[in-house]
């Protein structure tokens, strides 16, 4: 009786484990997708988009918030593509289901939100820093729980000088908040 005891032990533990290391490799719970009509970024232009992120994040300041939209939770911007989008986070939880403009002032002459994006992984050698100009609509802002939003941006410019980079881009994203360091991929592999 006594080895069949150890095994169901044993095979308790091992599931225990298992579920464990499961739950602990998943990557950042969330997904995104991101594409253009056209867009130009550099010589990178083809490499860029469609582009899904693979790293999500919400770092809160005093009223406002920054998403960050990643391929992978490295620490400074400078080292991955990603998507940076900047708040007002009252007027979002006030407007919840409503178009808010991106990167442009609302009626009381207020930028609400603005959503940068870079590709310095992809293409480190561009200067360009796209803005998407257009509305953003959160379906979901729970600082908490669960960020989902959809973004239409009939034009991208190059926020230093104007230029338009790209049009009708247009995504979404849908992640969990999740609590530690902002830069860390709390649960999965994507610190490399």
């Amino acid at each position: 009786m006594r080895p069949q005891r150890l095994t169901a032990r044993r095979a308790a533990l091992l599931v225990g484990l298992t579920l464990l290391i499961t739950t602990a490799c998943n990557p950042t719970p969330g997904e995104g997708y991101f594409e253009a009509e056209r867009f130009s970024y550099g010589q990178c232009d083809a490499q860029i988009l469609p582009w899904e992120p693979g790293f999500f994040t919400l770092e809160k300041f005093e009223g406002t918030a920054r998403i960050r939209l990643q391929d992978t939770g490295r620490p400074t911007d400078a080292q991955v593509d990603g998507i940076f989008i900047r708040i007002d986070r009252e007027y979002i939880k006030e407007n919840l289901q409503q178009d808010i403009l991106l990167g442009l002032p609302d009626a009381s002459g207020t930028v609400r939100a603005r959503a940068l994006m870079g590709f310095y992984k992809t293409c480190p050698s561009s200067e360009a820093v796209p803005e998407m100009i257009g509305t953003i609509r959160f379906t979901s802002f729970d600082e908490d729980g669960q960020i989902s939003a959809f973004i239409e941006a009939p034009t991208v410019v190059d926020a230093r000088t104007g230029d338009i980079l790209g049009v009708n881009m247009r995504g979404e994203f849908d992640f969990l908040v999740q609590f530690g360091r902002p830069y860390t991929n709390f649960t999965g592999p994507g610190n490399q």
